[in-house]
């Protein structure tokens, strides 16, 4: 499905550079970049780097520029492409932006790049959504799973499950096409096995996503306690930098401050918060009320304290004792699965709180072959597909298999997986995926 209209777009970020690129798709390709530096349309070789000159409009010459053709269908978008790059002067790449126009073409919209790739089957829906977690990945561990993504592994896996579940679906069709005959408990044992088989396996992608979920949407992790235990240090030591101000007065922070750090490889906005206390004075008090609305909402809670008090710890929390660099006998603390003893102010016990943080969040460490969903739109839908084949089963137990409505669940099981891979109602899916990507990709 080639597009009629031709598109261009800086896949650059913008402002100036030592190098701009500014990428083109479509069927006037190559007669814009011909154009632009008055040579044939069949001077240009395809997947060669050619150094042209290009001209403005009053021939006047813009830059010596680099370009690599990509021929249809062999590009990213399925349609001939080529990328210009130019040197990053802004008054450049506006220059051959307004010649492309008068040409015929038109600013790419965000992610349309990536969406004609989508539309000519270069790749599937899933890969798609890896390509703009892979532009967002704030970590080494989302953007490792992001490229398998893309490579198609994650595709390969729910295809061959895909198949797996139209062979059940041809079989039940089967079975009503010959329903005047006796069913063989050897059939109905096979319709439970292989239903049972995709399910299990539906819910081991499940639970691998919600592991690596965090990686892709850095959860909230508040620092909470009393005036003066160490919070706004605590920030600036998981930071490794001075964010906070930090002082020996009482209610010093009556904001929320907000940062994201990397921890284990986990990324993660940490909050630190106003010391929670009885007060009268009206700043102080809104900035414990915030803490408190951000104690709610996060998704853990550090609970800092003195190295002496005692706490009850809550579900997603916690407890670190601060300031046993106060204490005389230093090693007799010991931390547990859900507190830990550290001084912020010297680092001791920092590595094994980060430590803490990453496994109360993430859980186990997973292993790099893991393949894996990249997105809750995915996870949502995989898990309504396993809802399906979970009635599909029921059904299936019964002393009289009702067929019709094991077939009806099947198919409403496959359907969800296509809409995971795209081949089924991707319109509106596309636009919420595309309008977020950026533009140029």
């Amino acid at each position: 499905m080639i597009s009629e209209d031709s598109i261009f777009a800086q896949a650059t970020p913008p402002g100036s550079g030592a190098i701009a690129i500014l990428r083109i798709s479509g069927t006037k390709a190559i007669g814009a970049v011909s154009t632009l530096s008055g040579k044939p349309k069949d001077y240009f070789k395809k997947r060669s780097p050619q150094t042209i000159t290009v001209y403005g409009a009053n021939k006047e010459k813009l830059d010596s520029v680099l370009i690599v053709f990509y021929r249809a269908p062999r590009s990213y978008t399925g349609e001939d492409v080529v990328e210009i790059n130019c040197h990053g002067n802004q008054i450049i790449i506006d220059s051959i932006s307004e010649i492309l126009i008068n040409y015929g073409l038109r600013p790419a919209e965000p992610g349309e790049f990536t969406k004609r790739a989508f539309l000519n089957g270069k790749i599937d829906l899933v890969q798609a959504e890896a390509v703009a977690a892979l532009i967002e990945s704030k970590s080494k561990n989302s953007a490792s799973l992001s490229v398998k993504a893309i490579s198609g592994e994650v595709s390969l896996v729910l295809n061959e499950l895909r198949d797996k579940t139209i062979k059940v679906l041809s079989y039940i069709e089967h079975t009503l096409d010959v329903s005047e005959e006796e069913i063989s408990k050897e059939d109905v044992l096979f319709l439970v096995k292989s239903i049972t088989y995709i399910s299990i396996s539906f819910e081991k992608i499940i639970e691998k996503y919600k592991k690596v979920e965090p990686y892709f949407y850095e959860p909230r992790v508040a620092i909470v306690g009393k005036p003066n235990v160490g919070k706004s240090t605590l920030l600036n030591r998981l930071l490794g930098r001075d964010r906070a101000i930090t002082s020996a007065t009482p209610g010093t922070t009556r904001d929320t401050i907000e940062e994201t750090a990397i921890l284990e490889g986990l990324p993660i906005r940490l909050v630190d918060t106003a010391g929670i206390r009885k007060t009268k004075e009206n700043i102080e008090s809104e900035g414990i009320r915030r803490a408190i609305k951000e104690k709610n909402k996060s998704w853990l809670n550090l609970v800092v304290l003195h190295v002496s008090d005692n706490y009850e710890l809550r579900d997603q929390e916690i407890a670190v004792f601060n300031k046993i660099d106060l204490e005389k006998n230093q090693n007799n603390f010991l931390s547990t699965n859900n507190s830990v003893y550290i001084s912020a102010k010297t680092g001791r016990g920092i590595n094994s709180l980060k430590k803490l943080i990453h496994s109360t969040i993430v859980g186990s460490k997973r292993s790099d072959s893991d393949i894996t969903l990249i997105s809750k739109r995915q996870s949502l839908a995989l898990s309504k597909s396993n809802n399906h084949l979970h009635k599909a089963l029921t059904l299936s137990k019964k002393t009289v298999p009702e067929y019709e409505l094991i077939s009806f669940e099947v198919r409403c099981a496959l359907n969800q997986i296509d809409q995971i891979l795209g081949l089924s109602n991707p319109d509106g899916v596309l636009n919420d995926l595309f309008k977020n990507f950026c533009v140029g990709k």
